[in-house]
């Protein structure tokens, strides 16, 4: 009987048991398992690159996800499995970004901060079950996609030369396109498909001018859409406006373009870009729009000063940045509507960057003074009547100084560059990217 109780008591103690209660031996939810493999690779990337201090993280973006419902039920679990490198009030920030594309879980950390050469980026994925649709409110869009940010290195760029704006041109005539950059040295151009940027034009130099207080610069293609072309319409607030003909050899590398005119980035017809006044020393452009043969192009609706402006391919439709920064539409029909309840910067693109017929908008946002310059890649609503964010970047604490679109490569994807200036004077280029 004694032998009965202890046997009834050895069983018993192991069915209470924290070791052996149902489901502690089998492999964790998937919620679980998704923080921990997040958690995972944020201590390897830590390690790798030799992090100071504590990580703060922060989830502050979702796609498809309910972005209350992570927060509670997904983000403490994260920052437990981060162990000691978690702490409130650390040095590093990183920010956590959530999606569902295509049936998977995506999150994107974004980590910044003091002691780091630039964000470092860590990306993990998971197949969306009933647990962490539940549990995360993820629901399957397959039209959403990710768009990757990648550092292509510094520009070996003449010293002393702030840079003012960049564009894509065809140098040598093979099929990747060269990186053409306005500076207050000139103009030159690098190849940039490759492990290192070479200079393969320039620098042609600008005429004598003074300089205001602000130095601003425009840099476009001059040509027809679609064309790839050797030339390039540089403006600037000095009063320059010149052609500059990139190839080698070219005799009459600069010459004289249309006074007083500034060109617009993401506007041309057959004859080539369109142009908007400007004002010395000033950002604003003013209405007329003006095309290449001097023809006054009249739109309704537009605002008699605006920052930049570009046109929709189909219809009448426009998108400009008004003069306090509004970022703005005006449809087919000639009504005008915010687009974003926030200010944007002076530099805005269409560039269908997905390759899915329906172009995205690419803006730098308004900084205060001091702080970075963020890159914003926006999809458009119906009617242009609202915007969507895709991706919100402030690459590397820097100013935005230049954005380029084209094929750099020999592939048949799109390639966005964006020229950032760091503290340091120097250049960094990145390339934005769809990655399906």
């Amino acid at each position: 009987m004694r032998a009965l109780v202890v046997l009834c008591a050895l069983v018993c103690s192991q069915l209470l048991s924290p070791s052996s209660r149902a489901g502690d031996d089998a492999a964790p939810g998937s919620v679980q398992a998704f923080a921990e493999a997040l958690a995972t690779a944020v201590r390897a990337r830590a390690e790798a690159e030799g992090w100071h201090g504590g990580v703060r993280l922060l989830l502050d973006d979702s796609r498809g996800v309910d972005l209350p419902k992570a927060r509670a039920t997904l983000l403490p679990r994260v920052r437990k499995a981060l162990k000691g490198l978690y702490a409130a009030d650390g040095p590093l920030k990183a920010r956590l970004a959530l999606s569902e594309e295509g049936g998977k879980l995506w999150a994107v950390v974004v980590v910044d901060g003091p002691g780091l050469d630039g964000p470092s980026t860590i990306v993990v994925s998971a197949s969306v079950d009933r647990e962490l649709s539940s549990a995360l409110g993820a629901v399957s869009k397959l039209t959403q996609g990710r768009f990757l940010l990648e550092r292509k290195g510094l520009l070996p760029l003449t010293p002393s030369c702030a840079v003012l704006d960049a564009a894509l041109v065809d140098v040598d005539g093979d099929p990747a396109l060269e990186l053409a950059v306005l500076s207050r040295c000139g103009v030159e151009a690098f190849h940039v498909d490759g492990a290192q940027m070479e200079r393969v034009a320039g620098p042609l130099a600008l005429p004598e001018k003074r300089w205001p207080r602000v130095a601003l610069g425009w840099l476009v293609a001059v040509g027809s859409p679609g064309e790839r072309t050797h030339t390039l319409w540089a403006a600037t607030s000095a009063g320059h406006s010149v052609v500059v003909d990139v190839r080698p050899s070219a005799k009459d590398a600069v010459r004289e373009a249309p006074a007083e005119r500034v060109p617009l980035r993401s506007v041309a017809t057959r004859d080539g870009p369109l142009a908007l006044h400007w004002r010395f020393g000033s950002p604003l452009l003013s209405l007329p729009l003006i095309s290449a043969g001097g023809v006054d192009v009249t739109v309704p609706g537009l605002p008699p000063r605006l920052r930049d402006l570009v046109r929709f391919p189909v219809g009448d439709s426009w998108i400009f940045v008004a003069e306090d920064g509004s970022l703005m539409a005006r449809n087919d029909a000639g009504v005008v509507e915010p687009l974003a309840p926030e200010r944007c910067g002076d530099r805005i693109l269409l560039v269908d960057i997905d390759a899915d017929a329906e172009p995205e908008l690419l803006t730098t946002s308004a900084s205060a003074p001091g702080e970075p310059d963020q890159l914003v890649l926006r999809r458009l609503g119906p009617g242009l009547s609202s915007s969507t964010v895709l991706l919100k970047s402030p690459l590397s604490g820097g100013s935005i100084v230049g954005v380029a679109y084209g094929h750099v490569d020999f592939d048949i994807r799109l390639d966005v560059l964006v020229l950032e200036e760091l503290a340091s004077g120097d250049v960094q280029v990145w390339r934005l990217e769809h990655a399906p």
